[in-house]
């Protein structure tokens, strides 16, 4: 399984709840937006953003599940995401299954998110599995690191369904 953190923030909620469901098995792997610096797709790619964005790639190909989390910025997801997806096709989402899961900045934000990002993930041929999920700010605590328990045994829940093989144990 793959997960992708879709903030380019240190320490963001995003940033913790991805980190948390990096470590469901051995077998989920983490591409955090973070420590990726992508020109805005359509500048010139040197050799060294060529060599990461096939890197990036690899990885996808390597994974029939993923999750994507972002944070809501104005009513869509984030640029640093948008950006990200812009270097894949069809080809490289075709039948993958994604779980998507929001988080927002205040009260019952991210829908919005998601939904934006259903429509992108579908136009990419992704297998997009109907629960969503958003944790607003008082369900991720950046200080502490504790989640909501409530809605982090949902999320397990989902991608328990979603992997099919009961990867996680809650």
């Amino acid at each position: 399984m793959l997960v992708i953190c879709g903030n380019a923030i240190d320490n963001s909620r995003t940033q913790l709840l991805c980190n948390k469901l990096a470590q469901l098995n051995a077998d989920t792997n983490l591409i955090d937006l973070k420590d990726k610096c992508l020109p805005i797709v359509g500048l010139p790619l040197d050799e060294q953003h060529r060599a990461e964005i096939d890197t990036l790639k690899a990885e996808l190909k390597k994974h029939n599940e993923v999750i994507i989390v972002t944070p809501e910025f104005h009513g869509a997801i984030s640029g640093a995401l948008k950006n990200f997806l812009d270097y894949f096709s069809k080809e490289d989402f075709y039948d993958k299954k994604v779980f998507m899961l929001g988080t927002a900045g205040g009260n019952k934000g991210g829908i919005n998110a998601l939904n934006n990002l259903r429509l992108i993930m579908r136009s990419l041929g992704a297998l997009v599995i109907s629960d969503q999920i958003v944790f607003d700010p008082e369900d991720i605590d950046k200080t502490t690191g504790q989640i909501n328990e409530m809605l982090l045994n949902r999320t397990l829940d989902v991608i328990n369904k979603f992997t099919m093989n009961n990867l996680v144990n809650n």
